[in-house]
């Protein structure tokens, strides 16, 4: 899988499951998850060692989609520095002024619900988490 795949579904586990499903054993998962998110930023690594982007020599597209995926890696309890140019490229974007201004626009939205799982109602934690192709509605 991809790096927004990966901490997506890490980032369910890490955030929303033990409360959704608190009877349930999410040790797996984590782990798995947590694994994967950091074998995208050894790919990451790979890559970053050979261009000064994701994409090659100049910013793209590509490195606008993945640097939010990376930012919460405190969060994650990631260890950037093991991962030295996938730093660098970090902290070279991080201070764009167009990136700045995007990350704050889902702040809103992530303060809302991230890390509140235990404080969400059981209709919401249905809602979110319990619906299927057949329970959604067009």
């Amino acid at each position: 899988g991809g790096l927004g795949p990966m901490a997506g579904q890490y980032s369910h586990f890490f955030n929303y499951a033990r409360h959704v499903a608190p009877d349930k054993d999410h040790s797996y998962s984590l782990n798995r998850y947590r694994d994967e998110y950091d074998r995208c930023f050894a790919v990451m690594q790979r890559q970053l060692e050979r261009t000064r982007y994701l994409g090659g020599s100049e910013v793209s597209i590509a490195d606008f989609a993945c640097w939010p995926w990376v930012a919460p890696y405190k969060f994650f309890g990631t260890d950037l520095d093991k991962y030295p140019d996938v730093r660098r490229w970090f902290d070279e974007l991080k201070v764009r002024p167009g990136l700045r201004r995007g990350m704050e626009v889902g702040k809103v939205a992530a303060r809302a619900t991230l890390g509140k799982g235990a404080q969400m109602t059981s209709e919401e934690k249905e809602l979110m988490f319990r619906q299927k192709g057949a329970s959604s509605k067009l």
